[in-house]
């Protein structure tokens, strides 16, 4: 059985080598819930959205609430600003 992460204390400082996670669609259902749960447990979260920009900040903030680094950065409505997106969030652009 693997081990279990611990769950991040809330206040919290950021870790610099914790995961990162590139949500699409994080700024509702689905991918907010995945944002917030990911962020509990001490993840760098990077949020995307096509409409939901509003969604997507205040889904950013409540990760950022939990101790978590957090970015709701990129409307993608195209392959050119899909592929902006992977890079800055590989080199985790915080």
């Amino acid at each position: 059985m693997a081990a279990r992460r611990k769950t991040k204390s809330h206040g919290a400082k950021p870790r610099q080598d914790a995961p990162v996670a590139l949500i699409t669609g994080g700024g509702t259902g689905i991918g907010a819930a995945t944002a917030r749960l990911l962020a509990s447990h001490g993840w760098r979260v990077a949020l995307n959205y096509r409409a939901s920009r509003e969604e997507a900040e205040a889904t950013a903030a409540a990760c950022r609430k939990l101790g978590a680094d957090a970015i709701a950065r990129w409307r993608l409505t195209s392959v050119r600003q899909v592929r902006r997106c992977f890079r800055a969030a590989v080199r985790a652009v915080f």
